[in-house]
């Protein structure tokens, strides 16, 4: 008697063996980890050790500026500036920490320590996490703009007021940046 297969059972066996070739793919080989672990972690520690001194400077430079400057014209903006810098090296500390500890990404695509899908650390991300406290120098002065030309609900003129709005604006910069991309598409008229 001929051996018949259903279509349902060949669907079955399909799909197993469609899973087993995903699981070798993402699977990382000893290779891979043994190869490419240990330069992901001094990635990892570099973009920490940058993002840790581009923080700290920012907040030195604000307490300097500060105390040497707060009555001369014009500082409100540079603070906002390092505001915004702080603000942002605060938000990449936290993703960069967060995808860190959800595991590793290598070249290849595999993960590392477990398969389940969530944010890893990989190297294609170093460059957006080193470039974040640029986009809060440009949200900071903008922020306290916002703030100056009453364009925000919030409205502040007092220097300690446009700093925690600025360092805020830092630390949302990605949002804060989409928002306003909103705000001029719809002043324009354009899709966003």
């Amino acid at each position: 008697m001929a051996n018949v297969v259903s279509d349902e059972e060949r669907k079955q066996e399909l799909q197993k063996e469609l899973a087993q070739i995903d699981a070798r793919r993402l699977t990382p080989s000893n290779d891979i980890v043994t190869k490419e672990k240990p330069g992901l972690r001094k990635r990892y520690l570099r973009v920490v050790v940058t993002l840790c001194i581009a923080l700290v400077a920012s907040l030195l430079a604000l307490l300097y500026v500060a105390e040497h400057y707060s009555e001369q014209t014009g500082v409100i903006y540079a603070m906002a500036l390092l505001a915004g810098v702080a603000g942002s090296s605060v938000s990449a500390l936290v993703s960069v920490n967060r995808r860190y500890a959800g595991g590793l990404e290598f070249s290849n695509g595999s993960r590392y320590p477990d398969q389940e899908k969530k944010e890893r650390f990989n190297c294609r991300l170093v460059v957006g996490f080193l470039t974040r406290p640029l986009l809060g120098a440009a949200t900071g002065p903008l922020v306290a703009l916002g703030l100056s030309a009453g364009i925000f609900k919030e409205t502040a003129s007092e220097l300690p007021a446009v700093v925690f709005w600025s360092a805020l604006g830092g630390l949302f910069a990605k949002t804060l940046i989409d928002k306003l991309k909103d705000l001029f598409a719809n002043l324009i008229g354009a899709k966003s």
